[in-house]
């Protein structure tokens, strides 16, 4: 897969084809390769890539492992790349199960460009790989963009800043608020039970109120 991508790309570059590379790389794989087992990894990563693949039937390429390659063979605007990763994330809003096995999963993706990045394949493989790397230091599902100098335009997933505005509008704070106010309420009653229960005990061994604030 790797050497038809690297034909793709150089067909492209020799045509003078302005492309956008974005490059993906699932987090966490390794614990769930570790906690759930390699077979279960193995069908994780079978299942993400039918999932990517049916959504991008087009130039979508399976590197190593749990890293992927989508290429849009087109110049994008910072704005197009945000929506288009946004296109991606949402695969990995929901959560997957494998076998009776429940978890979430997050993504980081890298983003480069031809020419503006570099002018050979294997350069913009590389600095995607590179903007990849720098969003996965944030954990979760993030991208970045490279730029020149090896400096990133890092940039939230829209989808949460989406469901942060829905959520208050839908007033769900307020059952958070509710929640919340219930729990301390309990925790203060264990804290105010304990409190007296150590009073009680001061004052039966002869203590009084001083020792009391003084432990």
């Amino acid at each position: 897969n790797r050497r038809k991508l690297l034909k793709d790309l150089n067909k492209l570059i020799c045509d003078q084809q302005h492309f956008t590379l974005f490059f993906l790389d699932i987090n966490r794989f390794k614990i769930i390769n570790e906690q759930l087992g390699h077979d279960i990894g193995d069908e994780f990563l079978q299942y993400i890539s039918a999932v990517i693949s049916n959504k991008f039937p087009n130039n979508f390429y399976r590197l190593h492992s749990d890293e992927f390659i989508l290429l849009k063979p087109a110049y994008l605007t910072h704005s197009e790349m945000h929506k288009f990763s946004e296109e991606i994330f949402e695969i990995f809003e929901e959560m997957q199960t494998i076998r009776r096995h429940n978890f979430y999963s997050s993504i980081s993706i890298g983003i480069s460009q031809y020419p503006n990045n570099a002018k050979s394949a294997m350069d913009i493989i590389k600095y995607a790989d590179s903007a990849m790397q720098e969003a996965k230091k944030l954990k979760g599902n993030y991208y970045a963009i490279f730029t020149e100098n090896e400096s990133y335009s890092f940039l939230k997933p829209l989808s949460f800043e989406t469901k942060l505005r829905n959520a208050i509008k839908d007033d769900a704070f307020d059952d958070i608020s509710k929640k919340h106010e219930e729990n301390m309420e309990l925790f203060n009653s264990y804290v105010l039970g304990g409190i007296e229960v150590l009073y009680e005990k001061i004052i039966a061994q002869g203590g009084n109120s001083t020792d009391f604030i003084r432990n």
